[in-house]
C-alpha cells in the first residue's frame, strides 16, 4: 500500500504552441505539498518537465502499471496545453506536439485522453486521482469508467487510511473552456496547493482532506478569482472519498482561517461590521495576535479582492467607452468582450456592471455634449461630430454644441460645414456671453481663411475684435490675412497690436508674431525692421531656424556675406522645425556666400550637403559646377553642369538649360 504521484508539466513547445512558464512552477508546488510528511505524505513523487510524446506516454503507463497493487493510491497531475479535436476528444500536448499549415494541432503528436483512460482502466490500483490544469480538461470525463475488477469490498484498515475505492478526476475547466495562469502558477493549481498547505480544504475538520473537499475548496477560490472558470469534479464509485492529504487538528490558526473561509464564501468576500466584530472576538478566544489574524484575512480575501479589482477595471473601461459613444459601437463592444474574457468575468458580472449606467443619464442632450467633448479631447473628430449632432437633435437651440461641432468639422478640413455651424451658433446665441461670440467670429474667420474666403475672413476678424478688443490671436489672424492680401502696413499694424496684447495674455507664441511681422516689413521693403524682428524672434525662440535663415537673407541682400554665413550656420545648427523650406536651402545659400568670399572649397562642401538632402536640387549642381570651375577642376565642373542640365530639361527650364549648355561647351573647347 503506497501513495505515488507523477507530476507532468509542459511549459516549452518546439513547434509553435505558446509557452506556459507557470507550468514548471505548478509541479514544483505540487511536489512540495505532496512529499511533505505533514501534508500529502506521498511515498514517491516524480516530476516530469517538458517530456516528448513517447516519454510522456511511457511514464504515465508506468505510473498506473509498474508494481502497482490494488490498495495503492495513484495520482497523475498534468499542467500544460489541453487540445480538443472536432469530435470533442481531448489530447494533452507534449514538448514536440506539431501543428499543420492551418495551425491545427496534429493529434498524432499529442497524448489522447482515451489512452490515459485505458492505462487507468487496466491498472490494478483501485484508488486513482487525476488532476488536470489545462484547457478543455472537462472533456476527459467523456467515456470515463472504472474497472469492474475487485470493487466488492474494501478492508477496514485500508478504507481508514486511504478512503473508498474508485477514481476521481479534478479538472480546472469544462470541456469547452480555457484555463488560465495568474502570476507564476495556474489558478486552479494555486488553490489546490493552498488547500493542502493551509489545511483549509479540511472542511469537516477531521484532520483529513478528501479529494472532494480539496476540489470544492479549489473550485470556490478559483471562481472567486475568475468567475468564468468552472472547475469540475468527476468521481467514479467512491472516488470522492479518497483521502489525499492530512490537515492539522487543534491548530488555532487553521481554526480561525476556516471560520474566515466559511463566511467569505457565504458573503462573497464582503464582511459586515457585525461579522468583523465576531471574528475579532474569535481571534481573541483562540489566542491569535492581530498580525496573524490580519495575514490570514488577507490571504483568504485575496482572490475576492482580485476579482473586485477586475470588475472595477472593466467598469472604468466601460464608463470611458460610453463617455465617448452611447450605446457603444460594435468595434468597441468587441474590445469589451475581449477585456471580459481576459479578466475572466461572466456575462452576468458584466451585465450587473453595465446596468449601473442608467440609459436615461447617458441619452440627454447634455450627456451627448459631454461625450462630444471627450471625443474632441481624444482627437476623435468623427465621434465628436456624431455626439454633438445627437445633442443638437435633442436640443435644437444648443448653440455651444453647434460651435463645438464647427471646431470638429474644421479639424477634418470640412470648412463649409464648420462655417455653417459657427453661423448657426452666432445666430442662436442663446447661451453665449460676449467673449464666446468673439470666439465664434474668430473661428469662423479662420474657417473662411482656410477655405480661401479671405475678404470675408477679414470681416469676421473685425466682428470678433468689436466684441472683444483684447484678443492677441484675433489681431494676429487678421494680420496674416492682410499680409496675404498684400496690405502689408495693415498686417504690420495688427501684428504690432497682437504683440502688445500678448505681453499680458500670453495667448500666442510671441516669437511667431515677431517672425510674421518681419515678413511684413521685408515685403514692404523695410529690410532693417525685418532684420530686427527676426533677431527678436530668435532671441525668444533660440531654435527658430527660419528666423536665422531669414536674417541670412537680409545680410546676403546687404552683401554682408560673413554675417549671412553666420546666420545660415545658426539656422543649420539649431536643429529646429523648418516648416515651409528645407535645410538644403540654408546650405545652398551659405554656399553662395562662401563663393562670393572666394572660399570655393567651402562652397563646394555646402552645395554637396544641399544635394545630399535634395538630390533634385538643380541650382545646387549648377553652382557646385561654378565652384569647381573656380577651383580649376574642369572635369568635375562639366559633370555638375551636365547633371544640372538634365534636371533643368526634366523641369522644362529652357533658359537655365541653355545657360549651363554654354558653360559646358566653353569648358570642352578649352
Amino acid at each position: 500500500m503506497v501513495k505515488v504521484a507523477l507530476l507532468i508539466a509542459v511549459s516549452e513547445y518546439e513547434h509553435g504552441l505558446p509557452s506556459l512558464p507557470g507550468s514548471k512552477k505548478d509541479i514544483q508546488e505540487m511536489e512540495r505539498v505532496l512529499r511533505d510528511r505533514n501534508m500529502g505524505e506521498f511515498d514517491d513523487v516524480k516530476p516530469l518537465l517538458n517530456p516528448d510524446l513517447v516519454t510522456m506516454q511511457i511514464e504515465i503507463e508506468r505510473l498506473f502499471a509498474e508494481g502497482r497493487q490494488k490498495d495503492d493510491l495513484v495520482l497523475l497531475y498534468f499542467s500544460g496545453h489541453g487540445i480538443r479535436d472536432e469530435h470533442d476528444n481531448l489530447y494533452f500536448a507534449t514538448r514536440n506536439t506539431r501543428q499543420n499549415q492551418q495551425r491545427d494541432v496534429l493529434t498524432a503528436t499529442a497524448v489522447p485522453a482515451q489512452t490515459i483512460q485505458g492505462f487507468m482502466n487496466r491498472s490494478p490500483s483501485k484508488r486513482q486521482v487525476l488532476i488536470l490544469d489545462c484547457c478543455f480538461s472537462g472533456a476527459f470525463a467523456k467515456g470515463l469508467s472504472a474497472t469492474g475488477r475487485g470493487l466488492n469490498s474494501v478492508p477496514i484498515q485500508i478504507a481508514t487510511l486511504l478512503g473508498g475505492e474508485g477514481r476521481a478526476v479534478l479538472t480546472s475547466s469544462t470541456e469547452t473552456q480555457e484555463s488560465f495562469e495568474e502570476g507564476s502558477v495556474g489558478i486552479y493549481t494555486r488553490f489546490i496547493v493552498e488547500g493542502i498547505e493551509t489545511g483549509a480544504a479540511d472542511t469537516d475538520k477531521n484532520g483529513i482532506i478528501t479529494v472532494e473537499e480539496l476540489h470544492e475548496y479549489a473550485k470556490w477560490k478559483t471562481q472567486a478569482a475568475r468567475s468564468d472558470m468552472k472547475p469540475n469534479f468527476f468521481p467514479v464509485k467512491e472516488g470522492y472519498a479518497i483521502r489525499l492529504a492530512k490537515a492539522p487538528i487543534g491548530d488555532y490558526k487553521l481554526t480561525y482561517r476556516k471560520e474566515v473561509e466559511l463566511w467569505a464564501q457565504r458573503r462573497q468576500g464582503k464582511f459586515s461590521s457585525i461579522l468583523l466584530s465576531a471574528l475579532e472576538e474569535n481571534r481573541k478566544k483562540l489566542g491569535l495576535s492581530p498580525e496573524e489574524a490580519e495575514k490570514i484575512m488577507a490571504e483568504v480575501l485575496q482572490p475576492t479582492q482580485e476579482f473586485q479589482e477586475k470588475r472595477l477595471l472593466y467598469e472604468q473601461n466601460f464608463e470611458e467607452a460610453i463617455l465617448l459613444d452611447f450605446p457603444v459601437n460594435e468595434e468597441i463592444r468587441d474590445e469589451l468582450r475581449y477585456l471580459q474574457h481576459i479578466l475572466g468575468l461572466k456575462d452576468i458580472d458584466v451585465a450587473s456592471i453595465e446596468e449601473k449606467f442608467n440609459e436615461r443619464k447617458f441619452t440627454s442632450a447634455g450627456a451627448y455634449f459631454e461625450r462630444g467633448l471627450k471625443n474632441y479631447e481624444k482627437k476623435n473628430d468623427e465621434g465628436a461630430i456624431r455626439n454633438y449632432t445627437k445633442a443638437i437633435q435633442l436640443k435644437p437651440n444648443y448653440s455651444v454644441a453647434y460651435f463645438n461641432r464647427g471646431l470638429a468639422y474644421h479639424n477634418l478640413g470640412n470648412y463649409q460645414a464648420a462655417i455653417e455651424d459657427y453661423t448657426e451658433a452666432i445666430r442662436i446665441n442663446s447661451e453665449w456671453g460676449t467673449i464666446n461670440l468673439a470666439r465664434a467670429y474668430l473661428e469662423r474667420g479662420i474657417a473662411n481663411y482656410d477655405s480661401g474666403n479671405k475678404q470675408i475672413a477679414l470681416e469676421d476678424y473685425t466682428q470678433s475684435i468689436n466684441h472683444e478688443a483684447k484678443s492677441s490671436r484675433t489681431y494676429y489672424e487678421r494680420g496674416l490675412t492682410y499680409f496675404d492680401l498684400k496690405d502689408y502696413q495693415a498686417a504690420i499694424d495688427d501684428y504690432t497690436q497682437a504683440i502688445k496684447l500678448n505681453s499680458t495674455s500670453y495667448e500666442l507664441d510671441e516669437a511667431t508674431i515677431y517672425f510674421e511681422r518681419g515678413l511684413g516689413y521685408y515685403d514692404s521693403n523695410n529690410k532693417q525692421a525685418a532684420l530686427e524682428d527676426w533677431n527678436q524672434a530668435s532671441v525668444l525662440k533660440p531654435n527658430y531656424c527660419l528666423a536665422f535663415y531669414n536674417q541670412g537673407l537680409v545680410h546676403e541682400n546687404n552683401k554682408d556675406y560673413q554675417a549671412a554665413i553666420q546666420a545660415y550656420t545658426q539656422a543649420i545648427e539649431v536643429n529646429g522645425q523648418w516648416e515651409s523650406i528645407s535645410p538644403s536651402e540654408a546650405y545652398y545659400r551659405r554656399g553662395l556666400c562662401q563663393y562670393e568670399l572666394g572660399q570655393f572649397q567651402a562652397s563646394v562642401e555646402d552645395y554637396t550637403q544641399a544635394i545630399k538632402i535634395n538630390s533634385e536640387f538643380d541650382l545646387a549642381y549648377e553652382k557646385r559646377g561654378d565652384a569647381y570651375h573656380a577651383l580649376e577642376n574642369r572635369e568635375l565642373a562639366i559633370e555638375n553642369y551636365r547633371q544640372a542640365e538634365s534636371l533643368y530639361q526634366n523641369l522644362f527650364k529652357t533658359t537655365e538649360r541653355q545657360r549651363v549648355r554654354r558653360r559646358i561647351r566653353d569648358l570642352e573647347q578649352q
